[in-house]
């Protein structure tokens, strides 16, 4: 049996990483620049503040305001750059050496352990698929699609050097042997460049010229990054989902951005009856003491996914009652050792 987890920003936030695009973008801005075009540009951020909490998308709807290709290229090289340098120094403010053994012990308990957070009836509805099939062992795999490496590096540090034993899992019934899959960077990473970041689809830069510039194009919208750049990368991160059994996200937004990623777990869960996904959202207006918000949540996390991967009505019939909804849960338990 293979599960697949994909985790994202929200992961390196729940470790005290001030990662989100606004932490930068306040750093960011404060940073003078002698050119005019860089100082137009990071003014119209700030005239466009709130917008920029999803900084890909606001770069597809900032082609509005720069029509010229070559100036926007420019602007969004220099934004990468800068990107580039506030992460690694986010990722080195965080001391692994302090993680204790009860941390680790805890990390990878909750990381085989996906299962037991789950209500009552998805937990049915999960083992009964797990339990339909002749399935001796469970290998984890993980697709990162931070630009960090610090999931990797807690993983790595909370098992045995140069081992896969992960233990064992017991799911219903019957207890599975636990193995270490792969891990692939979805968009690269700070050690292992490039970085790909930039929209889905060529649909999402507003401007209608410069939607046809192919090298634009080329530059921004990520799965032809991906493509031109880390296509045995992409290649593999695709082939992973198309075998997962079950995919649980933690700390992915479920955006338009990644409309790819997620048609493709769609996908795979309407061609497999057996498929799982587990998304864990966090939204702390939510209350989870309320049954009227635990419903509306649910619904909506749904409904976004839904929309995001741009699926015809015939994939999703018949899936959604195998996407369950975790709210406000942090299986890790990593403290900020930062």
């Amino acid at each position: 049996m293979n599960i697949t987890y994909l985790i994202g920003n929200g992961f390196d936030i729940s470790c005290g990483l001030k990662t989100r695009y606004v932490d930068f973008i306040n750093e960011y801005l404060e940073v003078e620049s002698d050119d005019p075009d860089i100082r137009n540009f990071k003014k119209l951020i700030a005239d466009d503040y709130c917008t920029w909490s999803d900084a890909e998308l606001a770069f597809g709807q900032l082609t509005e305001k720069i029509e010229s290709a070559t100036k926007f290229r420019k602007c969004f090289r220099d934004f990468l750059i800068g990107l580039n340098t506030y992460f690694t120094k986010q990722e080195a403010s965080f001391d692994c050496d302090a993680i204790s053994n009860e941390e680790s012990t805890t990390f990878l308990a909750g990381l085989k352990h996906f299962h037991v957070l789950l209500k009552e009836e998805s937990k049915e509805i999960l083992e009964a698929c797990v339990g339909n099939g002749d399935r001796n062992h469970v290998t984890y795999n993980f697709i990162i699609f931070n630009y960090t490496g610090l999931f990797e590096k807690i993983l790595r540090c909370s098992i045995p050097e140069n081992s896969n034993d992960l233990g064992s899992i017991q799911i219903g019934t019957k207890e599975y042997p636990c193995l270490l899959g792969s891990l692939e960077y979805a968009h690269g990473s700070l050690s292992s460049p490039p970085l790909i970041f930039g929209v889905n689809d060529p649909d999402q830069i507003s401007h209608s010229i410069l939607r046809n510039n192919r090298q634009l194009i080329q530059t921004m919208v990520k799965p032809i990054e991906s493509h031109d750049t880390r296509l045995n990368a992409y290649n593999r991160c695709k082939k992973m989902i198309q075998e997962s059994d079950i995919i649980c996200t933690f700390g992915m937004s479920i955006g338009a951005t990644d409309s790819t990623w997620w048609n493709e777990i769609l996908t795979r869960l309407s061609k497999n009856d057996c498929a799982n996904l587990l998304i864990h959202q966090w939204n702390l207006e939510c209350n989870k003491t309320l049954a009227g918000d635990i419903t509306r949540e649910t619904r909506k996390c749904k409904n976004k996914l839904i929309k995001s991967a741009k699926v015809d009505f015939e994939v999703v019939t018949g899936v959604k009652n195998r996407i369950h909804v975790l709210i406000n849960e942090n299986p890790f338990h990593i403290s900020m050792h930062v």
